[in-house]
């Protein structure tokens, strides 16, 4: 388990089964903090508001040499009624996993489309964690982490939805980064051998942890795929403070697929500092020279209006031609101004064409991909990528098993 020592533990009252407190008991041992405190989902909700009254802004503008408070909670199953009754009670636990929900959610296309401008695939997530100890700069997350531990019945359940749901790939977890608990956490151990027996269903593991000791000890049986976002060796150092650097990313990737577990990676986001052409260059070059890939995804920093990039990290050491492309007023109706496009079209675009041509050097055959990208830019690029906004593969797509 990668070090942490929050400032405050708490226990949430659902934390009852026998197997969640082991769990909890096996993480304490490894986590350099107070002593847990019991707390009611009132007092909860009194501590999420005194956060949130203190907290302005993204990870780079939140976080300091303070680990994120922890919360160990559980997943509860309650009826949608009583889930809506505990709302309208405890205003700031809207973030379902506070509240014992959240174990999966359903990532919606069109939603995507009409929010944000985004090209993406509909599909379930599955989710036990909120919450990161990287501390990317530009990261979202903040100052909570919230670990769910009734692992064994959250799986079981998840065995019975695997009928339900017309899917392949399952991602986990796109919230957190899960392997940073392993393997005191003991997530990876219960669902790599559900996936490996599961007849048509894959994991996708989420990470750029560096973390992975525990796997080797498992059989995924070519049903665990595993995704690591790759930035360049300096963004990695100096922007992605608490993440291994990237160097560290990839000889993990290449033990884990020695150890017979199907790699690909997301260029996750791409940051354009001064100098990111060679930067990223190299890394692809660091990248083919490790090990092939099945799949990598592209990505431009974005999640952000030009404000908030200027509260999280210095813009100074950013690309002279990535500061005039920054979009600096907010997209307005009928897109959200946080969504994905913080550069223009014309820089991403560059930014992406680039990246395909460096790894056509070395790969002409591994598939490349968008993520949540325009429409006018599928357009410009699908012909180059020899997909469609219709028809395509990407890191999590629902039906993405090469």
């Amino acid at each position: 388990m990668f070090s942490y020592n929050p400032p405050t533990i708490y226990v949430t009252e659902r934390v009852q089964d026998s197997r969640a407190l082991d769990r909890m008991n096996r993480m304490l041992e490894a986590i350099h903090g107070p002593q847990p405190c019991p707390v009611t989902d009132e007092e909860l909700n009194q501590l999420v508001s005194d956060i949130l009254a203190r907290s302005h802004g993204r990870t780079g503008a939140v976080r300091n040499k303070e680990d994120p408070i922890l919360i160990l909670n559980a997943f509860s199953w309650e009826k949608e009624d009583a889930l809506k009754e505990k709302l309208r009670r405890f205003p700031y636990l809207s973030d379902p996993m506070l509240l014992g929900q959240g174990a999966w959610g359903w990532r919606d296309a069109s939603s995507c489309l009409t929010r944000w401008d985004g090209v993406c695939q509909s599909a379930y997530e599955i989710h036990s964690i909120y919450g990161c100890l990287h501390a990317c700069q530009y990261c979202h997350v903040g100052t909570i982490l919230n670990v769910m531990l009734n692992l064994e019945e959250w799986s079981d359940r998840l065995r019975q939805q695997f009928q339900r749901w017309d899917q392949r790939l399952y991602k986990y977890d796109n919230q957190s980064d899960t392997l940073l608990f392993e393997p005191e956490y003991g997530a990876s151990r219960l669902l790599v051998p559900l996936f490996a027996e599961t007849k048509n269903r894959y994991l996708l593991l989420y990470t750029k942890s560096d973390n992975v000791e525990h796997l080797l000890e498992l059989e995924p049986k070519g049903h665990t795929l595993i995704n690591w976002s790759l930035s360049s060796d300096k963004v990695s150092r100096t922007i992605e403070i608490g993440a291994p650097i990237l160097e560290r990313r990839i000889q993990a990737a290449r033990r884990c697929q020695e150890a017979s577990y199907r790699v690909r990676f997301r260029i996750s986001p791409l940051v354009p500092i001064r100098g990111w052409k060679e930067d990223y260059g190299n890394m692809l070059d660091l990248l083919f020279r490790t090990l092939r890939p099945d799949l990598i995804t592209m990505d431009v920093l974005g999640w952000m209006t030009a404000d908030s990039l200027k509260d999280c990290m210095d813009r100074d050491c950013l690309d002279e031609g990535a500061l005039a492309a920054l979009c600096t007023n907010p997209q307005g109706p009928p897109f959200s101004p946080h969504g994905k496009q913080l550069f223009h079209h014309g820089f991403r675009e560059e930014a992406y064409r680039f990246l395909l041509k460096e790894i056509r050097g070395h790969d002409a055959q591994v598939p490349v991909s968008l993520c949540m990208e325009t429409p006018d830019m599928w357009k410009a690029l699908g012909p180059s990528l020899g997909m469609s906004p219709s028809n395509y593969v990407c890191c999590c797509g629902p039906h993405s098993v090469l």
